[in-house]
């Protein structure tokens, strides 16, 4: 499976993960053939890329969604509603709000690698749900490494999947106050879970906002949250030409630890969230390029990889699994674009 632009889909390619509409509807189901038809309505909904079946290396690659299509089209089910009923001025439905982030905990826990590997993309409408999702995905895994009780998971699971709430009211700064205000008013909702929203753009040495508070003047929770955040919206909720890869994106959180971060939080983060996501067409410093297959716990930076062409592009007449966390000589020098994959002939 690998990710490709919208406008570089060609009929006969296959639907490798289901696809959406922007109010959580099935559109596309993994295994569908794409037609001429299906691209145009997919440019429609505003979709940067989906998920084709790899030709090459379909069978080789290994894949596990963390959260599970069912679960996440329900979390942007109970999401919106919750939006609906706070601009409404309704009461809040606490009871949907715990069930959903159980299911979510139950998917993540219950997952054999425990390392997030990508992120989905949806249309503009549903965006900031989704942002919500990954945020708490990724809190809940920087939570299980740090030896979080049930408990703990479960609060930072909610603050995370709540921290922007606040943007119903206001879009700007102050949408870390407006949440923590629009919390505290939640009685089923702990104190500690509503200062997520308050504290999430805290920085570690004193320059964030609301209150410009730092190190341990910061909630650890919220400390986790702003990375899990930041990291999402470097890699997904930014305009597409602004997004970064992975890679670039962890790079980038890294350069901001003591500054921004928290450096025992940054140390565990980026040893569980993967550079090069499974299926990532790349090039390695033999110069030979390769497609990621499987990645390692612990160090997802050193993945196994198939060898697919030689340094000059030339498609290889065996091609070669490589475990670079056994080839310690050997290291990714870059992920490279879907279209240059194609123009090298090697889909």
């Amino acid at each position: 499976m690998r990710s490709i632009a919208i406008e570089d889909i060609k009929d006969g390619q296959i639907i490798a993960k289901n696809v959406y509409d922007k109010e959580g509807r099935l559109l596309l189901k993994e295994g569908t053939v794409v037609k001429k038809l299906y691209v145009k309505r997919l440019e429609d909904m505003g979709l940067p890329f989906v998920y084709v079946k790899d030709e090459l290396l379909e069978k080789e690659i290994e894949k596990e969604d963390l959260v599970s299509d069912s679960v996440k089209v329900n979390f942007v089910r109970v999401m919106m509603d919750m939006h609906g009923r706070i601009k409404s001025g309704k009461d809040i439905d606490s009871k949907e709000i715990h069930n959903i982030i159980n299911k979510v905990l139950e998917d993540v826990t219950s997952s054999k690698n425990l390392i997030v590997s990508g992120v989905d993309f949806y249309s503009d409408k549903i965006k900031l749900f989704v942002h919500s999702l990954n945020v708490a995905v990724l809190s809940i895994l920087i939570g299980k490494y740090l030896g979080y009780n049930d408990f703990q998971i479960k609060d930072l699971a909610l603050g995370a999947m709540l921290h922007d709430i606040g943007k119903i009211e206001d879009e700007g700064e102050g949408h870390t106050e407006k949440g923590f205000e629009i919390l505290k008013k939640i009685p089923e909702i702990k104190a500690q879970v509503a200062h997520i929203a308050f504290q999430h753009h805290e920085n570690y040495e004193g320059t964030g906002y609301p209150r410009k508070i730092s190190g341990d003047e910061i909630q650890e929770y919220s400390k986790i949250v702003a990375i899990a955040n930041y990291y999402d919206n470097l890699s997904f909720m930014n305009l597409e030409k602004e997004r970064m890869y992975p890679y670039q994106a962890l790079e980038k959180i890294m350069s901001l630890t003591r500054t921004m971060f928290d450096p025992k939080l940054v140390d565990i983060f980026t040893k569980h969230v993967a550079p090069f996501p499974v299926g990532s067409f790349v090039r390695l410093s033999n110069l030979r390029y390769a497609v990621v297959l499987r990645l390692s716990d612990g160090l997802p930076s050193r993945p196994e990889v198939m060898e697919i062409a030689d340094r000059y592009g030339a498609r290889l007449s065996q091609f070669k699994r490589v475990n670079l966390m056994e080839e310690r000589t050997l290291f990714i020098n870059e992920i490279l674009p879907e279209n240059k994959r194609e123009l090298m002939d090697l889909v």
